[in-house]
């Protein structure tokens, strides 16, 4: 995963649109993978808010998808990362609010 934090802008109807699978639950929730980060005691969880569905090969050459992890609300502040196809399975869920 990337170790750098980016303000990325966004336009919130390209991230926050309705997923036909997974409808957005009372218009401004969702659950969303929490992505693990970081190792040990300094490991922490963010949520995914943007996965791709592209599969490209990562910096280890397995598969990834690229995606944005939620940082902060105010101001939306995100992660750019890359997770292997076959952990997505693993991460737990948590609900996003916006």
């Amino acid at each position: 995963m990337a170790n750098e934090s980016f303000d990325i802008p966004i336009a919130p109807g390209n991230i926050f649109s309705a997923d036909p699978q997974k409808p957005v639950e009372g218009g401004h929730s969702r659950f969303v993978p929490n992505v693990p980060v970081g190792d040990g005691e300094r490991q922490i969880c963010l949520p995914c808010i943007w996965k791709s569905h592209k599969i490209t090969k990562g910096r280890d050459a397995e598969a990834v998808n690229e995606c944005l992890l939620l940082i902060s609300r105010d101001p939306i502040t995100t992660l750019r990362a890359e997770v292997s196809v076959d952990s997505w399975q693993h991460f737990g869920r948590v609900l996003v609010e916006w």
